[in-house]
C-alpha cells in the first residue's frame, strides 16, 4: 500500500513536504519590522537563527542576535509558531553602533512570535511589536493570513 501511495504521488507530480519545515535549517536574518517598510540589518551585523528537532522533545532554536547568543524551545502547528524560554548570554558589544539596540528588537519580537510563512527561500516570521512585552493576542486575520511586523530570514545553505 505505501509503495502504491508513493507511486501515485510521483505520477501525479505532488510533493510530500515535511511537516516541519524549520528542522534542520539555518537562516540568516535579512531585515525586520513593518513589512511595508522593513528595516535593514545594521551593516557590519549577522543574525542568525538555527530550528531543530529533538526527538521525543519540542524543538530547539538556537543562534546569534549579533552580539549575543541565543536559545530556546519552539513548537510549530501548521503556520503558527511559539518561540519559548528564550535565553541568551549578556556580552556587550560596541560595533557596529547600534548593535545591541537592533539585538534587543529581534530578541523580543523572538519571543513575541505567533506565525511563519516560507516562500522561495525567505522565512518570514511574523509577531506585533504591540505584544513585544504581553505576548497576547491573535497573529492572524479573519482570513488566516498572517499580520503584524516581520522578521525575514534568507535561508543559508550549507
Amino acid at each position: 500500500m505505501r509503495a502504491f501511495l508513493v507511486i501515485l504521488l510521483l505520477l501525479c507530480g505532488c510533493r510530500i513536504l515535511p511537516q516541519n519545515q524549520l528542522d534542520g535549517r539555518t537562516w540568516a536574518l535579512v531585515e525586520y519590522g513593518d513589512p511595508a517598510n522593513p528595516t535593514p540589518l545594521l551593516p557590519g551585523s549577522r543574525v542568525t537563527m538555527t530550528f531543530s528537532e529533538l526527538e521525543d522533545e519540542a524543538g530547539q532554536v538556537s543562534g546569534f542576535a549579533g552580539c549575543n547568543r541565543f536559545g530556546g524551545g519552539y513548537e510549530v502547528a501548521y503556520r503558527q509558531l511559539l518561540v519559548r524560554e528564550l535565553e541568551w548570554t549578556e556580552q556587550a558589544c560596541f560595533e557596529p553602533q547600534g548593535v545591541m539596540a537592533q539585538e534587543v528588537l529581534i530578541l523580543r519580537a523572538m519571543m513575541a512570535v505567533r506565525s511563519y510563512n516560507i516562500a522561495d527561500g525567505i522565512l518570514s516570521i511574523y509577531y506585533d511589536a504591540e505584544q513585544q512585552l504581553s505576548g497576547a493576542g491573535s497573529m492572524e486575520d479573519a482570513t488566516g493570513d498572517p499580520v503584524g511586523h516581520v522578521l525575514r530570514l534568507s535561508f543559508l545553505e550549507d
